[in-house]
């Protein structure tokens, strides 16, 4: 039996971004909640108007999809949470916590924030065990990656995964 090998990471692979979906003009939405939920972007969730970028999220969930098989973030929801409470706390484990700015400019920030009245902070209402991850080692060590192709992909990737929109890159 022979075996046939893919490309590597670093060899050149080219991609089209195209939407099959919900697909709108950047100036008129159809309806706020867009996006496969697996690669749904944290402004969708929070209730924050959406543009073009929130296709690169979603472009960088699918490469993630493609090269290991395995959903990127894959909310589920539990007992005292629901999946979107999930899913903005595994974005939180990968990214850090949610700029306050960010995060209040949505409408949907007291759904899922509350204030400490003895110190004024705001915090996650739901999921409070929160662990980091650091998707470099995620992937060496879950993914079996080499060191290399793992920092070069994670760079990538994480290039993309901003909490604002206006800090992820263009697709041009």
């Amino acid at each position: 039996m022979v075996n046939v090998k893919g490309p590597l990471i670093d060899e050149d692979i080219n991609s089209k971004i195209c939407d099959l979906g919900n697909g709108c003009w950047t100036h008129f939405h159809f309806v706020p909640k867009i996006q496969t939920r697996q690669y749904r972007a944290p402004e969708v969730i929070m209730g924050i108007d959406y543009d073009a970028s929130t296709d690169l999220w979603s472009f960088a969930c699918m490469i993630f999809e493609l090269i290991t098989g395995d959903f990127l973030f894959n909310p589920r929801p539990g007992t005292d949470h629901k999946k979107n409470d999930d899913h903005l706390a595994l974005f939180m484990e990968m990214l850090g916590p949610m700029p306050k700015k960010f995060a209040k400019s949505g409408n949907m920030f007291d759904h899922y924030f509350m204030q400490n009245p003895k110190n004024g902070k705001y915090y996650f209402r739901r999921i409070h065990d929160l662990r980091s991850l650091n998707l470099e080692r995620l992937l060496i060590y879950r993914y079996f990656f080499k060191p290399n192709e793992a920092k070069i992909f994670a760079d990538f990737l994480m290039r993309i995964l901003k909490w604002c929109p206006g800090d992820r890159p263009t697709a041009q």
